[in-house]
């Protein structure tokens, strides 16, 4: 199951807008979310905090900073842990 819909996030002063797909895998799952192109993948631990992936780092795009994915990491703790 996969379900599509867009994150507004506020980073820098600026509002950023991604698109986001919840990936199913079985018992637990990950959040696909695409920065400039580029698919991040954020992923829940032991202690429902979220770590981000990048499978592919060649390329990667100037606004991809461990400060907006961990921004990005918090908004999903608060959006879906909260739910």
């Amino acid at each position: 199951m996969e379900e599509s819909f867009t994150i507004n996030i506020n980073y820098q002063h600026a509002e950023h807008v991604f698109d986001t797909k919840i990936l199913s895998l079985g018992y637990t799952y990950k959040v696909e979310v695409i920065i400039d192109g580029t698919v991040v993948y954020f992923e829940p631990d032991e202690e429902r905090h979220y770590r981000a992936v990048v499978t592919n780092t060649e390329n990667l795009p100037q606004r991809l900073t461990p400060e907006l994915l961990k921004a990005i990491a918090n908004y999903l703790e608060k959006q879906i842990v909260s739910q």
